[in-house]
């Protein structure tokens, strides 16, 4: 899993998502960042994200949860993902079992539940997961254009299909 902010900064800076929590009982007051994580393997379409929860009043550099989300139906999981026992696992929220999490994730699991009830917020996290797949794309294949959301290439003086407002030449066509 590679961050967002890695193949897209410019985008990241100014669409990652974070929580003010105040006054919560489970939880220290602070802004809590939901970082993005994208899989890098071309071969791999799991549509999902992997969201580190952080909080830099609590601690520098540990995450304190790290959610996966799914957001196709199962039955899209259950077609390209034979390999998984339960392809349920692979649906909505839930905290990834493959990484250590803090006394705090399962609260911040709810909160995130929560944020992700709102579509504008998953149709972003879907825009994302394809632009980063074409950047990691871009830069494996060393290609000139990119394909868009809309499945135009990209010319170096078009606008960048990450949403800098800068030409692609100078934003992710670098």
């Amino acid at each position: 899993m590679v961050p967002f902010y890695n193949e897209c900064p410019e985008l990241a800076d100014s669409e990652t998502r974070s929580i003010m929590i105040m006054n919560d009982k489970h939880l220290p007051n602070g802004t809590y960042g939901l970082l993005e994580f994208y899989c890098d393997d071309l071969d791999c379409d799991c549509r999902r994200v992997t969201i580190n929860v952080y909080c830099p009043e609590i601690t520098k550099r540990k995450m304190l949860a790290t959610i996966s989300f799914g957001w196709e139906s199962l039955k899209f999981y259950q077609k390209n993902s034979p390999f998984i026992k339960d392809p349920k696992l692979l649906k909505g929220p839930c905290l990834d079992m493959m990484n250590k999490q803090s006394k705090y994730a399962p609260y911040l699991l709810k909160i995130v539940e929560q944020v992700l009830e709102d579509q504008e917020y998953v149709d972003r996290l879907k825009r994302h997961y394809n632009l980063f797949k074409q950047s990691i794309k871009r830069k494996k294949t060393s290609e000139k254009t990119v394909i868009n959301a809309s499945g135009k290439k990209t010319s170096r003086n078009a606008p960048c299909p990450c949403g800098s407002g800068k030409k692609y030449k100078k934003c992710c066509g670098r």
